[in-house]
Formats: C-alpha cells, sequence, structure tokens
C-alpha cells in the first residue's frame, strides 16, 4: 500500500460483483445516478459481471471509492463519495488497479469526463479522438501503452507498430525543392553518402515534415524502387515507415506488386524492420497485389454456387460458404449499389477487398455523383498499411468519397464483419477469419439496426494518422 499521507488510511481490495454488488451499487448509484443524472439503464451492464472490480475503504472500513477494469482493458466506474474527494482515494484505487492490469494486458483504455483527463495523465494516459458525450456528459477517450518485459527498458516504439505522429507530414516535390529541403547539414543527414549520379529513368521525389523541420526523404526510381532513404540522425522510426507508407501507394497506383530497395545503407536486418525480406538476391516488400497475392486464397477460383443472390427472392438469406462465393457476393452487392456503402470489420481481408476488380466497381461507385458515400471502420489498421493495400490507395485518391476510420476500442467487434449496401442489403460474416457468410438483397430490419450501430460507431471511431491522405 502508498505510503503517501494523503492515501494512509485508504485501503484498496480487489472484489467481485457477486460478493459484493451492494457496496459497489450503492456508491456508483450516490456518484452517478444522482449526482451526475446518469440514466439508470446507461449505468448497469452485462460487463459488471464479468470484470475485476475494486473497493477503497476509509479507516472506519467504509466503502468510500469503487472502479471497474472489464475483460477488454478498459478502466471504467470509477468512483468516489463527495466528502473523500480530494484525498487520494481515486490515485489508490488506480494504483492498484494498474497493478493488477499492467502484466495481463498490452494497452489499457477509458473513457475520462473532460475535467478528470488530468487526474489520468498523471498515470501515463494520453487523450486520444475527439470529445464525445456519454449519458448526457463530455467525455474523451484515452489510452496507455503498457511496456512488455522483453522490449527491456528503451523507450523506443518497436518499427511494427506503425504509429504516426499526426504532425508529420508526407509531400512529393520537385528534384529542387528535394534537394533544398536535404541541404542543410543541421537539418538533416542521409542514411548514406549521396549519390554523384542523379537516378536516370522515371524519379520522384518525397520529404518528410514535421514540427517545420524536414525529418527525412525519399528518392522513388521508376515507380517501384527506393533508391535513396535519407533520414535525420534522430529521426524515429515512424519517419522511415511513413515515407515507405508513400513509395507503396505510388507503386500500388503504377500496378507494382513489390517495392524494392536499393539503399545501401539498410543491411537485411535493418531492412525486415520496415517489412522487407531477401528475394532473389534483392531487398523487396510484398503489396497487397492480385498477380502475387500475400495469402494461400485464389483469387480467381470461379464461385461454386450457380445462383448466389437471386434477385427473384431478394428477401431470402443467402448461405455463402468459401472465398470465391463471398467475393462473387460482394462484387454483385456494390455494382448494385446507388449510394452508400459501410464496411465494419476487425481488419480488411486482402483476399476479399484488396483486388483490381473490386476497386473498379468502388471507383465507379464514389465516382457516381457527389452524395455517394463509402465509409470502412475497422479495429486494426496496422495490415491496412503494411501490406500496401489497394483500398487504402483508393481512399486517397477519392477522399471525398471514400473514409477509413479507426473504431473507438470499446466498439471495436472482435470478429464479426458487416457489409450494408444502401439501406436494405446486408453481407454478414460471423468469423472474419473464414469464408462463411449470409448474405440477403431486401433484410430492411436488419439493415436498420446494424446502420444505428454503424453510425454510432462511426461517430465516436479515431481519426487514424496513418491513414490519413497523402500529398501525392
Amino acid at each position: 500500500m502508498s505510503t503517501d499521507p494523503t492515501v494512509r488510511n485508504t485501503r484498496v481490495v480487489p472484489v467481485t460483483w457477486h460478493s459484493d454488488s451492494s457496496a459497489l451499487k450503492a456508491i456508483r448509484t450516490t456518484v452517478f445516478i444522482i449526482e451526475q443524472g446518469v440514466p439508470v439503464a446507461d449505468e448497469w451492464d452485462h460487463l459488471d459481471a464479468t470484470s475485476w472490480h475494486y473497493l477503497a475503504f476509509d479507516a472506519e472500513d467504509q466503502a468510500i471509492g469503487c472502479g471497474r477494469l472489464t475483460p477488454q482493458g478498459q478502466i471504467s466506474r470509477m468512483a468516489v463519495l463527495q466528502l473523500h474527494r480530494g484525498q487520494g482515494v481515486g490515485q489508490a484505487l488506480m494504483a492498484t488497479i494498474l497493478e493488477f492490469a499492467r502484466p495481463r494486458f498490452k494497452r489499457l483504455y477509458l473513457h475520462a469526463q473532460l475535467p478528470a483527463i488530468a487526474f489520468y495523465e498523471q498515470f501515463g494516459f494520453t487523450s486520444i479522438g475527439s470529445t464525445f458525450e456519454d449519458a448526457g456528459i463530455p467525455h474523451r477517450a484515452m489510452e496507455l501503452s503498457v511496456p512488455q518485459k522483453n522490449q527491456g527498458l528503451s523507450n523506443k516504439r518497436p518499427t511494427t507498430t506503425l504509429v504516426r505522429n499526426p504532425e508529420l507530414t508526407i509531400d512529393q516535390v520537385t528534384a529542387a525543392n528535394y534537394l533544398a529541403a536535404i541541404a542543410e547539414p543541421a537539418n538533416v543527414t542521409s542514411a548514406s553518402e549521396p549519390e554523384e549520379a542523379e537516378p536516370s529513368g522515371h524519379v520522384e521525389y518525397f520529404i518528410a515534415t514535421a514540427f517545420g523541420i524536414t525529418q527525412g526523404g525519399l528518392v522513388l526510381i521508376e515507380g517501384s524502387i527506393i533508391d535513396t532513404l535519407w533520414l535525420r540522425p534522430e529521426a524515429i522510426d515512424e519517419v522511415a515507415l511513413a515515407l515507405i507508407d508513400a513509395a507503396k501507394s505510388k507503386a500500388l497506383r503504377y500496378q507494382f506488386n513489390r517495392l524494392y530497395l536499393n539503399e545501401p545503407a539498410f543491411s537485411a536486418q535493418r531492412a525486415a524492420q520496415f517489412g522487407f525480406e531477401v528475394r532473389k538476391g534483392s531487398l523487396s516488400l510484398a503489396l497487397a497485389s492480385p498477380t502475387e497475392p500475400i495469402t494461400a486464397a485464389n483469387f480467381h477460383a470461379e464461385p461454386t454456387q450457380t445462383n448466389l443472390l437471386d434477385v427473384s427472392d431478394p428477401k431470402a438469406r443467402q448461405s455463402i460458404r468459401g472465398l470465391p462465393d463471398c467475393i462473387a457476393v460482394i462484387r454483385t452487392l456494390i455494382q448494385l449499389s446507388k449510394r452508400r456503402i459501410r464496411l465494419w470489420t476487425p481488419g480488411i481481408d486482402i483476399a476479399l477487398y484488396s483486388h483490381a476488380a473490386l476497386m473498379a466497381d468502388l471507383k465507379n461507385l464514389a465516382l457516381k455523383n457527389k452524395h455517394t458515400r463509402i465509409e470502412i471502420l475497422l479495429t486494426d489498421s496496422r495490415s491496412l498499411v503494411e501490406q500496401g493495400h489497394l483500398l487504402l490507395e483508393l481512399s486517397r485518391r477519392l477522399p471525398s468519397s471514400i473514409q477509413i476510420k479507426r473504431a473507438a476500442p470499446e466498439q471495436a467487434e472482435p470478429l464479426e464483419e458487416v457489409l450494408l449496401i444502401d439501406e436494405r442489403a446486408v453481407f454478414f460474416r460471423p468469423n472474419h477469419s473464414d469464408y462463411h457468410a449470409w448474405a440477403c438483397l431486401d433484410d430492411v430490419l436488419a439493415a436498420r439496426r446494424l446502420h444505428e450501430l454503424f453510425k454510432v460507431a462511426w461517430q465516436n471511431a479515431l481519426e487514424d494518422p496513418q491513414l490519413r491522405v497523402l500529398k501525392l
């Protein structure tokens, strides 16, 4: 227990909902329902029965505060009775919860009422996303990344996390502007000595800028070969990742299926940190391409069912099994769309959503008129960026019609995937890791319910900097 004198008389113990729900309910009813006006229906939920709970007791063994940790890693229902606030009770609760949670979760999150943000910041939480209302009270989402033991004492983020600073921008520039940007020795040095000869063939130049300072640069030749990758000495891995991301975007636009690294300063081991591998004597990175899929799935197999989505019976739910059938149904639904597509998925499946035929269908819809919208909500954007997804590239080219957001942690579906076409059609995969699904052209009740859930999640979704439009 803490020796801080402000909390010396506070005792925090773990409890269960089954054994101590009366004390937990009494505190939460007083603080949330009576004082803050939270509706009763919003206060009690199914997570209480499966979460870890904590009670704080004073010197007289009276319960004066509580907190909850859900199986998803959310800290919530933090409450201290009014007479005991400002005495370190909340700090004691948080310290105990974090001591238990750190070894069990890589990431923790919470929803903080605006006046409490500073309280959570002292424990290392940072705000993410914009302000939103919960039970009529303004909140901000906050998260805490928990260092794992095998990471040692270094504070450096592993390169595979692909976290991008919102201040970091990537621009395509002319050769003259590129040379001018990297000319100041005080600003930037190269990962290798500059070449005397100018690269031949089709050459494109990119610079990374943060806080008004050039952080690095990249030279791409023939649309698929990184000839030079320059970084400031103190530049973090995010700079290299962002520049490589720009090169991926260009390579996909030119319909290449691999990106090559011809930078002598990068060893195979160093290049592997950014996704490159030695293949046929060259360092290269596979992109999501129909001509060379990075999964074992067969993109070009014919559908196994001959009567997919029979329009003569639009209200029938059709069972879909297998990748070819799923691809065929998704393309059919998108081709039938008149105005809106909504996709809610844990992660974009390359086999289903990253091939040229589907991109053409989506592009045709996006350009149909100014009112068409394609909204994609996902849990994990890492694969989208790491593998150079065609859908990400299309969204960057048509940002007014196609938007991709990352779902807030508490609204991230762990397994299910749903594709909504206009107001009635539904494609639903109960588990995004296999290709068993059902689809219906006219299921207005299911579609309406799923649209409402999607709209709430979309409103609370996070703007992911690594998904933003590149200035290419």
